[in-house]
């Protein structure tokens, strides 16, 4: 037993090579487990965020409405549209 031999590794006894294989089993294992554990973490994660991004679905048809009345008061929408956000006005409580 040489100093190249702890170089080369040919050193290596049995039972060290017996403990590579069985670590080796292990962190494949753990590698595995792990792999499971975030896959079904990104699936709840994923659920979560679609039900947080529809959670705006109504302040999101509120603005889109908004901007349409927006649209019809100054005219974008031509002259339907304008009578439309008269009459909306005029509809109104404080009118």
């Amino acid at each position: 037993m040489g100093f190249l031999d702890s170089l080369t590794g040919s050193n290596i006894g049995k039972a060290t090579t017996k403990a590579i294989g069985q670590n080796g089993v292990l962190l494949n294992n753990m590698q595995n487990a792990g792999n499971s554990i975030i896959n079904t973490g990104e699936a709840q994660s994923a659920g979560a965020l679609n039900q947080a991004v529809s959670n705006y679905d109504p302040y999101l048809a509120a603005g889109k409405s908004a901007t349409d009345m927006y649209s019809n008061a100054v005219g974008l929408n031509g002259a339907d549209g304008n009578a439309a956000a008269t009459s909306a006005f005029q509809a109104s409580p404080g009118y």
